[in-house]
């Protein structure tokens, strides 16, 4: 499909991403200092659900691979496939999470949830970056509007195919919410990590543990450390949810 190609080209704003990530973490150097102070890294922080929260959200959003390798032209690679494409993704997090934060020169509570933010003015490479990121959007959201879709239609209307009038419908839903919360709420970080306790904790940690026991009851296989293991997993989900609330708004 086209817009699968289009997405494609994302890639390439991605590699530029990492480039600007390394090249400023070279020119910062490290500024890591493992003390409990204002400007160094914390071993431990009374912040660590908003980690949890986001973590979540990443985790969950993935999952769109499915819908994405469901139409694959060879489906014996799609295991294949999907693997290189998680440790590729697990990569990239780590290099630009890690490299930017051990690097960055100033206190750690500087870095915004876009780290673009911080970035001074005329840095050319930094404005270069944010164009491309701003095309990899471009590209990507009829992407997302796909995999919207192909979920909605299948999970709750029970449909594989859908209308011109049901892709104008989703388009313009997207396009609403994303323009309202950056005129009204421009706080990335605060979003991604309410989402993802909400739908990671739905989907990751209570559906599949209640169907999984529901399936295991019904074949008369469900034990009491299957109950104990999977309720656990339930309620780690819950109390990622829950401590969302404990770390302050922003506002």
């Amino acid at each position: 499909m086209l817009y699968k190609r289009m997405s494609s080209a994302g890639a390439f704003s991605v590699a530029v991403v990492i480039v600007f990530v390394v090249v400023k973490a070279g020119i910062w150097g490290i500024h890591m200092d493992i003390e409990v102070v204002d400007n160094g890294i914390r071993l431990a922080d009374i912040y660590f659900p908003v980690v949890c929260g986001i973590s979540s959200q990443s985790y969950f959003v993935h999952n769109s691979i499915l819908a994405l390798t469901s139409a694959h032209k060879y489906p014996s690679r799609k295991v294949r496939d999907v693997g290189i494409a998680y440790a590729l993704i697990a990569a990239t997090y780590i290099l630009v999470g890690l490299a930017y934060y051990v690097c960055f020169p100033g206190g750690k509570k500087q870095i915004s949830d876009n780290v673009l933010d911080v970035i001074e003015r005329g840095d050319y490479f930094a404005f270069i970056t944010i164009v491309l990121l701003t095309l990899k959007l471009v590209f990507t959201i009829p992407l997302f509007s796909y995999i919207i879709k192909m979920q909605f239609m299948r999970s709750i209307m029970r449909k594989s195919e859908f209308g011109y009038q049901w892709t104008v419908l989703t388009n313009v839903i997207i396009i609403t919410v994303a323009v309202l919360l950056a005129m009204f709420w421009p706080h990335v970080g605060q979003l991604l990590r309410f989402l993802g306790a909400v739908s990671g904790g739905v989907f990751i940690y209570i559906l599949p543990g209640l169907v999984y026991m529901a399936v295991q009851r019904k074949e008369n296989k469900l034990t009491w450390y299957s109950i104990l293991f999977h309720s656990s997993i339930l309620l780690l989900g819950l109390a990622i949810f829950g401590l969302q609330f404990s770390v302050p708004f922003t506002i």
